[in-house]
């Protein structure tokens, strides 16, 4: 009985790490983002092509919310339902980071 018991558990120890193994080996190692496409539209096309670059503004944390990228370069506005400022991004505040 007692080798039967020391057989069991030697079984059970490595079906737990054969287990343990498996989801590791399963895990993906890298992560790639993937952008959707961005449309342009109202730019007049000339030749030679226009060259177009984004910026970004903002940012999502890990905190789950907004946030700049430069600090106190967006418009914000009270919330009304949190303490975070909401972020209202303009026309004027994307002139004004270029």
């Amino acid at each position: 009985m007692k080798k039967m018991k020391k057989f069991l558990a030697m079984l059970l120890a490595m079906a737990m790490v054969m287990g343990m193994s498996a989801t590791v080996l399963a895990a993906e190692t890298t992560k790639v983002a993937k952008l959707a496409p961005a449309t342009i539209t109202g730019v007049f096309v000339e030749d030679p092509m226009p060259t177009i670059t984004a910026y970004q503004i903002i940012k999502y944390n890990e905190n789950g919310y907004y946030e700049e990228v430069i600090p106190d370069t967006i418009t914000k506005v009270d919330s009304t339902t949190g303490d975070k400022a909401v972020l209202k991004p303009s026309s004027s505040d994307v002139q004004d980071l270029y």
